[in-house]
């Protein structure tokens, strides 16, 4: 869940991006796992659900290494965007700013620390 006031607006990067609505300082937490605002299913249920099931958790969803199974976020941090280098460092349960994120910038995290590229995705294997 994010620990810091946002928004969610058109983003350059991709999309829709989440933004920040205030000032973050660096090495602020700025996402942290909580169970009630994570869904998670292995990847097995995950094959189970219908077509258009699937593409729901295929576009706001990941593979999580560190849980070995599916996750999607049920608030605005499911639009966060992946950037190379990100503003953002993910750290397991937590993801801190490596730094300073002035109001109105895009809070970004790289995608590479976190997922795991899958046949289902494979745009997420070309990212930089």
């Amino acid at each position: 869940m994010l620990s810091v006031k946002t928004k969610v607006r058109n983003s350059e990067i991709n999309g829709l991006g989440v933004f920040a609505a205030e000032d973050i300082p660096a090495g602020a937490v700025v996402w942290e796992y909580h169970p009630q605002f994570e869904h998670e299913i292995s990847e097995e249920e995950l094959l189970k659900l219908s077509e258009v099931q699937r593409i729901f958790w295929f576009h706001y969803g990941y593979y999580d290494l560190s849980r070995g199974c599916w996750q999607v976020s049920t608030d605005d941090s499911r639009f966060m965007n992946h950037a190379n280098p990100a503003n953002t460092i993910d750290k397991g349960n937590f993801v801190y700013a490596i730094r300073a994120i002035s109001a109105g910038e895009e809070i970004t995290c790289n995608y590479h620390e976190f997922y795991k590229p899958n046949p289902y995705q494979p745009w997420l294997g070309n990212l930089p």
